[in-house]
């Protein structure tokens, strides 16, 4: 990912300029956040394609079966399986994707870790900010674990066995 934000950062203006359009004026932040939508995009949305696959042939058989039309099918019984099967992942992503902002940092935008070296350096606790910070991520990190074991919970009704 940091590899990606350094193109974007550093590319994107290059070729931008090449057609005539100056974007060096731009917010870091943008390029931030147009890194992270791009490399989650990939993901989740390969990941979503894999839970589509998941879903049994039966399924969409059954729903042509009984007079259902593609469409019809694919919203009413293959999303919603495909939603409830990608959730895990979902979670996964949404955790990794918190403890990448630290990279961020690395372009100038200051974050979490960022604003905790900022402040360890001029008060000379360094170690208490790095420890304060550690704790943030990880509480942020369990809220968000545990979010998503209570919609993966909330969504596996009827499942044998659903647990997270």
């Amino acid at each position: 990912m940091l590899l990606q934000m350094m193109v974007i950062y550093y590319g994107l203006p290059s070729l931008f300029e090449q057609i005539g359009i100056n974007i060096n004026d731009l917010d870091k932040l943008i390029f931030v956040y147009l890194t992270f939508v791009l490399n989650l995009g990939a993901f989740l949305g390969e990941e979503f394609r894999a839970a589509i696959l998941a879903v049994p042939k039966e399924q969409t058989e059954a729903g042509y079966s009984i007079g259902l039309t593609a469409m019809q099918t694919f919203l009413r019984i293959v999303l919603p399986q495909a939603f409830i099967i990608a959730l895990p992942s979902y979670g996964a992503e949404a955790i990794g994707c918190f403890h990448l902002t630290s990279i961020a940092f690395k372009l100038g935008v200051v974050d979490f870790l960022g604003r905790a070296n900022t402040l360890g350096a001029a008060s000379g606790h360094q170690l208490e900010s790095y420890l304060f910070i550690a704790i943030v991520y990880i509480s942020f990190s369990l809220l968000l674990r545990f979010i998503f074991v209570l919609l993966e919970k909330k969504f596996s009704f009827g499942k044998k066995g659903a647990t997270a």
